[in-house]
């Protein structure tokens, strides 16, 4: 499924300038690029609504940082204009959280 990168750049923008001004850190934030994706492994899933367009990696001081966050956007009038710049507003919406520890030794 081809998608349009560009759309999802600009969207993604948009995302990173929300939670910047929320106060959290963004480690990397990718957005589509508009190649269609790979799917492959052992039992590969190829969704109905497409791969992700856009992943972020935030770092949040704890889960419930992040759920405050999450359970307080809809409300948000700052997250609302986010929103309306969505290329899809109607589109299907996929959320995946994980949590990682680092594992890197400080020096």
């Amino acid at each position: 499924m081809k998608t349009n990168g560009l759309k999802n750049t600009y969207y993604g923008q948009k995302i990173t300038s929300f939670l910047l001004l929320k106060k959290i850190e963004i480690i990397e934030f990718l957005a589509d690029d508009g190649i269609v994706s790979e799917v492959e492994g052992s039992s590969p899933l190829e969704y109905p609504n497409g791969q992700p367009n856009i992943t972020y990696i935030a770092k949040f001081k704890s889960k419930k940082e992040r759920d405050d966050l999450f359970n307080s956007m809809g409300n948000d009038p700052e997250w609302e204009k986010v929103w309306s710049k969505h290329p899809n507003p109607n589109a299907y919406v996929h959320s995946y959280g994980k949590f990682f520890k680092s594992i890197k030794k400080n020096n």
